[in-house]
Protein backbone atom coordinates (compact mmCIF):
# COMPACT_ATOMS: atom_id res chain seq x y z
CA UNK A 1 0.00 0.00 0.00
CA UNK A 2 1.26 3.47 -0.80
CA UNK A 3 0.71 4.58 2.79
CA UNK A 4 -0.14 2.67 5.94
CA UNK A 5 -3.66 1.25 6.09
CA UNK A 6 -4.25 3.37 9.19
CA UNK A 7 -3.68 6.53 7.12
CA UNK A 8 -6.38 5.43 4.71
CA UNK A 9 -8.79 4.53 7.51
CA UNK A 10 -8.23 7.84 9.28
CA UNK A 11 -9.94 9.62 6.39
CA UNK A 12 -13.25 9.19 8.23
CA UNK A 13 -15.03 12.03 6.44
CA UNK A 14 -14.86 9.98 3.23
CA UNK A 15 -16.89 6.81 2.66
CA UNK A 16 -15.30 3.56 1.46
CA UNK A 17 -17.10 0.65 -0.19
CA UNK A 18 -16.54 -1.49 2.93
CA UNK A 19 -18.26 1.15 5.03
CA UNK A 20 -21.12 1.43 2.57
CA UNK A 21 -21.69 -2.33 2.51
CA UNK A 22 -21.79 -2.47 6.30
CA UNK A 23 -24.22 0.47 6.33
CA UNK A 24 -26.54 -1.37 3.93
CA UNK A 25 -26.58 -4.31 6.35
CA UNK A 26 -26.98 -2.23 9.51
CA UNK A 27 -26.71 1.58 9.83
CA UNK A 28 -26.35 1.06 13.58
CA UNK A 29 -23.28 -1.17 13.18
CA UNK A 30 -21.83 1.25 10.64
CA UNK A 31 -22.13 4.11 13.13
CA UNK A 32 -20.68 2.01 15.93
CA UNK A 33 -17.61 0.99 13.93
CA UNK A 34 -16.85 4.03 11.78
CA UNK A 35 -18.35 7.02 13.61
CA UNK A 36 -18.11 5.97 17.26
CA UNK A 37 -14.80 4.17 16.64
CA UNK A 38 -15.73 1.11 18.65
CA UNK A 39 -12.54 -0.84 19.51
CA UNK A 40 -14.35 -4.17 19.16
CA UNK A 41 -12.39 -5.27 16.08
CA UNK A 42 -12.48 -8.91 15.00
CA UNK A 43 -9.13 -10.69 15.09
CA UNK A 44 -7.71 -11.30 11.62
CA UNK A 45 -8.24 -14.94 10.64
CA UNK A 46 -5.46 -17.15 9.26
CA UNK A 47 -7.19 -17.15 5.86
CA UNK A 48 -7.38 -13.33 5.84
CA UNK A 49 -3.71 -13.07 6.78
CA UNK A 50 -2.76 -15.46 3.97
CA UNK A 51 -4.86 -13.46 1.51
CA UNK A 52 -3.15 -10.26 2.64
CA UNK A 53 0.27 -11.88 2.17
CA UNK A 54 -0.63 -13.05 -1.36
CA UNK A 55 -1.70 -9.49 -2.21
CA UNK A 56 1.60 -8.14 -0.92
CA UNK A 57 3.88 -10.64 -2.67
CA UNK A 58 2.13 -10.19 -6.02
CA UNK A 59 1.29 -6.48 -5.96
CA UNK A 60 3.99 -5.02 -3.70
CA UNK A 61 6.75 -7.64 -3.25
CA UNK A 62 9.32 -5.04 -2.22
CA UNK A 63 7.30 -4.31 0.94
CA UNK A 64 6.97 -7.89 2.22
CA UNK A 65 10.10 -7.74 4.40
CA UNK A 66 8.90 -4.62 6.21
CA UNK A 67 5.46 -6.13 6.92
CA UNK A 68 6.00 -9.81 7.72
CA UNK A 69 8.27 -12.12 9.70
CA UNK A 70 8.58 -15.75 8.61
CA UNK A 71 8.01 -17.82 11.73
CA UNK A 72 7.86 -21.44 12.79
CA UNK A 73 5.09 -21.61 15.38
CA UNK A 74 6.00 -23.72 18.45
CA UNK A 75 3.73 -26.23 20.15
CA UNK A 76 1.43 -23.87 22.08
CA UNK A 77 -0.03 -26.77 24.05
CA UNK A 78 3.07 -26.67 26.24
CA UNK A 79 3.97 -23.93 28.71
CA UNK A 80 7.29 -23.18 27.02
CA UNK A 81 5.60 -23.11 23.61
CA UNK A 82 2.97 -20.65 24.80
CA UNK A 83 5.59 -18.36 26.30
CA UNK A 84 7.76 -18.52 23.18
CA UNK A 85 4.81 -17.75 20.93
CA UNK A 86 3.65 -14.88 23.15
CA UNK A 87 7.14 -13.34 23.10
CA UNK A 88 7.30 -13.65 19.30
CA UNK A 89 3.93 -11.93 18.93
CA UNK A 90 5.02 -9.08 21.19
CA UNK A 91 8.28 -8.66 19.30
CA UNK A 92 6.48 -8.59 15.96
CA UNK A 93 3.96 -6.06 17.27
CA UNK A 94 6.75 -3.78 18.49
CA UNK A 95 8.30 -3.96 15.03
CA UNK A 96 4.95 -3.27 13.37
CA UNK A 97 5.02 -6.61 11.57
CA UNK A 98 2.95 -9.81 11.38
CA UNK A 99 4.07 -13.41 11.90
CA UNK A 100 3.76 -15.75 8.92
CA UNK A 101 4.24 -19.49 9.28
CA UNK A 102 6.42 -21.39 6.81
CA UNK A 103 3.50 -23.21 5.13
CA UNK A 104 1.62 -19.99 4.37
CA UNK A 105 4.78 -18.31 3.09
CA UNK A 106 5.36 -21.26 0.74
CA UNK A 107 1.75 -21.11 -0.55
CA UNK A 108 1.94 -17.36 -1.11
CA UNK A 109 5.29 -17.68 -2.91
CA UNK A 110 3.89 -20.34 -5.27
CA UNK A 111 0.85 -18.17 -6.02
CA UNK A 112 3.06 -15.14 -6.57
CA UNK A 113 4.79 -17.13 -9.33
CA UNK A 114 1.47 -18.35 -10.82
CA UNK A 115 -0.03 -14.83 -10.76
CA UNK A 116 3.04 -13.37 -12.45
CA UNK A 117 2.65 -15.96 -15.22
CA UNK A 118 -1.03 -15.08 -15.60
CA UNK A 119 -0.59 -11.30 -15.52
CA UNK A 120 3.03 -10.09 -15.33
CA UNK A 121 3.42 -6.80 -13.46
CA UNK A 122 7.13 -6.32 -13.09
CA UNK A 123 8.38 -3.46 -15.23
CA UNK A 124 4.91 -2.45 -16.41
CA UNK A 125 4.53 1.17 -15.40
CA UNK A 126 1.05 1.50 -16.89
CA UNK A 127 -0.42 -0.35 -13.89
CA UNK A 128 -1.25 1.59 -10.72
CA UNK A 129 -1.06 -0.67 -7.65
CA UNK A 130 -2.92 -0.21 -4.34
CA UNK A 131 -3.51 3.48 -5.05
CA UNK A 132 -5.35 5.38 -2.32
CA UNK A 133 -7.96 7.45 -4.15
CA UNK A 134 -9.84 10.31 -2.49
CA UNK A 135 -12.69 12.44 -3.83
CA UNK A 136 -13.37 15.22 -1.33
CA UNK A 137 -15.41 17.46 -3.65
CA UNK A 138 -17.33 14.95 -5.77
CA UNK A 139 -19.25 15.60 -8.96
CA UNK A 140 -20.77 12.16 -9.53
CA UNK A 141 -21.16 11.15 -5.86
CA UNK A 142 -23.57 12.67 -3.33
CA UNK A 143 -20.86 12.77 -0.63
CA UNK A 144 -17.05 12.44 -0.33
CA UNK A 145 -15.71 8.95 -1.04
CA UNK A 146 -12.46 6.99 -1.04
CA UNK A 147 -11.23 3.75 -2.58
CA UNK A 148 -8.14 1.58 -2.81
CA UNK A 149 -8.38 -0.67 -5.88
CA UNK A 150 -5.81 -3.45 -6.15
CA UNK A 151 -4.63 -2.80 -9.67
CA UNK A 152 -5.73 -0.71 -12.65
CA UNK A 153 -4.54 0.79 -15.92
CA UNK A 154 -6.13 3.81 -17.55
CA UNK A 155 -4.17 3.12 -20.73
CA UNK A 156 -5.55 -0.43 -20.97
CA UNK A 157 -8.96 0.62 -19.58
CA UNK A 158 -9.02 -2.24 -17.08
CA UNK A 159 -9.36 -2.70 -13.31
CA UNK A 160 -8.32 -5.90 -11.51
CA UNK A 161 -9.36 -7.12 -8.07
CA UNK A 162 -7.40 -9.97 -6.47
CA UNK A 163 -9.31 -12.54 -4.42
CA UNK A 164 -7.99 -15.63 -2.65
CA UNK A 165 -10.02 -18.73 -1.85
CA UNK A 166 -9.27 -22.27 -0.71
CA UNK A 167 -10.79 -23.83 -3.85
CA UNK A 168 -11.11 -22.27 -7.30
CA UNK A 169 -14.86 -21.65 -7.77
CA UNK A 170 -17.03 -22.66 -10.68
CA UNK A 171 -18.53 -19.83 -12.72
CA UNK A 172 -21.97 -20.20 -11.10
CA UNK A 173 -20.50 -20.40 -7.60
CA UNK A 174 -18.42 -17.29 -8.07
CA UNK A 175 -21.43 -15.41 -9.48
CA UNK A 176 -23.24 -16.22 -6.23
CA UNK A 177 -20.28 -14.87 -4.23
CA UNK A 178 -20.29 -11.67 -6.30
CA UNK A 179 -23.95 -11.18 -5.40
CA UNK A 180 -23.69 -12.26 -1.76
CA UNK A 181 -20.62 -10.14 -0.94
CA UNK A 182 -21.71 -7.20 -3.12
CA UNK A 183 -18.55 -7.37 -5.22
CA UNK A 184 -20.58 -5.82 -8.04
CA UNK A 185 -21.07 -2.73 -5.83
CA UNK A 186 -17.33 -2.62 -5.32
CA UNK A 187 -16.71 -2.85 -9.08
CA UNK A 188 -19.01 0.05 -9.95
CA UNK A 189 -17.82 2.13 -6.97
CA UNK A 190 -14.14 1.83 -7.91
CA UNK A 191 -14.84 2.36 -11.60
CA UNK A 192 -16.73 5.58 -10.88
CA UNK A 193 -13.99 6.89 -8.58
CA UNK A 194 -11.33 6.22 -11.23
CA UNK A 195 -13.47 7.80 -13.94
CA UNK A 196 -13.94 11.00 -11.94
CA UNK A 197 -10.28 11.28 -10.90
CA UNK A 198 -8.92 10.64 -14.40
CA UNK A 199 -11.71 12.40 -16.31
CA UNK A 200 -12.82 9.25 -18.14
CA UNK A 201 -16.14 8.84 -19.93
CA UNK A 202 -16.12 5.10 -20.56
CA UNK A 203 -16.34 2.37 -17.90
CA UNK A 204 -13.21 0.33 -17.28
CA UNK A 205 -13.46 -3.43 -17.65
CA UNK A 206 -13.59 -5.04 -14.21
CA UNK A 207 -11.79 -8.36 -13.78
CA UNK A 208 -11.40 -10.61 -10.73
CA UNK A 209 -8.15 -12.54 -10.37
CA UNK A 210 -8.92 -15.53 -8.17
CA UNK A 211 -6.07 -17.44 -6.52
CA UNK A 212 -6.56 -20.93 -5.05
CA UNK A 213 -4.72 -21.34 -1.74
CA UNK A 214 -5.02 -25.14 -1.70
CA UNK A 215 -3.07 -27.45 -4.00
CA UNK A 216 -2.65 -27.26 -7.01
CA UNK A 217 -2.80 -23.46 -6.52
CA UNK A 218 -4.64 -22.57 -9.72
CA UNK A 219 -5.40 -19.00 -10.77
CA UNK A 220 -8.29 -17.75 -12.90
CA UNK A 221 -9.60 -14.46 -14.29
CA UNK A 222 -13.35 -13.73 -14.20
CA UNK A 223 -14.67 -10.67 -16.06
CA UNK A 224 -17.75 -8.97 -14.61
CA UNK A 225 -20.33 -8.19 -17.29
CA UNK A 226 -21.52 -4.58 -17.89
CA UNK A 227 -25.05 -5.38 -16.69
CA UNK A 228 -23.75 -6.40 -13.26
CA UNK A 229 -21.65 -3.23 -13.07
CA UNK A 230 -24.63 -1.04 -13.88
CA UNK A 231 -26.73 -2.88 -11.31
CA UNK A 232 -24.00 -2.29 -8.74
CA UNK A 233 -23.91 1.39 -9.66
CA UNK A 234 -27.64 1.83 -9.11
CA UNK A 235 -27.61 -0.03 -5.80
CA UNK A 236 -24.52 1.58 -4.28
CA UNK A 237 -25.80 5.03 -5.34
CA UNK A 238 -29.09 4.37 -3.57
CA UNK A 239 -27.23 3.19 -0.44
CA UNK A 240 -24.91 6.22 -0.51
CA UNK A 241 -27.90 8.57 -0.75
CA UNK A 242 -29.50 6.82 2.23
CA UNK A 243 -26.26 7.08 4.19
CA UNK A 244 -26.14 10.82 3.56
CA UNK A 245 -29.73 11.14 4.81
CA UNK A 246 -28.90 9.18 7.97
CA UNK A 247 -25.84 11.32 8.63
CA UNK A 248 -27.76 14.53 8.06
CA UNK A 249 -30.49 13.40 10.49
CA UNK A 250 -28.06 11.63 12.86
CA UNK A 251 -30.40 8.63 12.68
CA UNK A 252 -28.95 5.13 12.36
CA UNK A 253 -31.53 2.33 12.71
CA UNK A 254 -30.47 -1.25 13.33
CA UNK A 255 -31.59 -2.22 9.82
CA UNK A 256 -32.83 -0.49 6.69
CA UNK A 257 -35.39 -3.24 6.19
CA UNK A 258 -37.22 -2.73 9.47
CA UNK A 259 -40.67 -4.30 9.06
CA UNK A 260 -42.74 -6.24 11.63
CA UNK A 261 -43.41 -9.13 9.25
CA UNK A 262 -41.61 -9.91 5.97
CA UNK A 263 -43.00 -12.41 3.48
CA UNK A 264 -40.30 -14.67 1.99
CA UNK A 265 -40.21 -17.52 -0.49
CA UNK A 266 -37.67 -19.89 -1.99
CA UNK A 267 -34.73 -18.43 -3.92
CA UNK A 268 -35.35 -17.51 -7.56
CA UNK A 269 -32.97 -20.16 -8.93
CA UNK A 270 -34.89 -22.88 -7.06
CA UNK A 271 -38.26 -21.59 -8.27
CA UNK A 272 -36.93 -21.59 -11.84
CA UNK A 273 -35.76 -25.18 -11.39
CA UNK A 274 -39.19 -26.18 -10.06
CA UNK A 275 -40.94 -24.45 -12.97
CA UNK A 276 -38.71 -26.26 -15.47
CA UNK A 277 -39.57 -29.63 -13.90
CA UNK A 278 -43.28 -28.79 -14.05
CA UNK A 279 -42.95 -27.82 -17.70
CA UNK A 280 -41.32 -31.18 -18.50
CA UNK A 281 -44.08 -33.06 -16.66
CA UNK A 282 -46.71 -31.14 -18.63
CA UNK A 283 -45.07 -32.12 -21.94
CA UNK A 284 -45.07 -35.77 -20.87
Amino acid sequence: MSQSISTYRRQTDLVSISELKLFSFSPFLYKRKYLDFSPNEKKQSDAQLLGELIHCLYLEPDKAAERYIKYEKPNTRTKIGKETHSEALEEAERAGKKLINQDDMSIATVLQFELEKLLPLRGRDEFLVEQELYIKDPNSFCMPVKGQPDLYSVRQNVLYDLKSTNMLPLESDFSSEVLKRKYYWQAAFYIDIIKEIHGLKKDLAFKFIVAQTEYPHAVQIFTLDPEAIECGRQEYTEALTKLKECKDKDWFPKTLNAKPDILIGLPGYYRNKTNQLKAKETKL
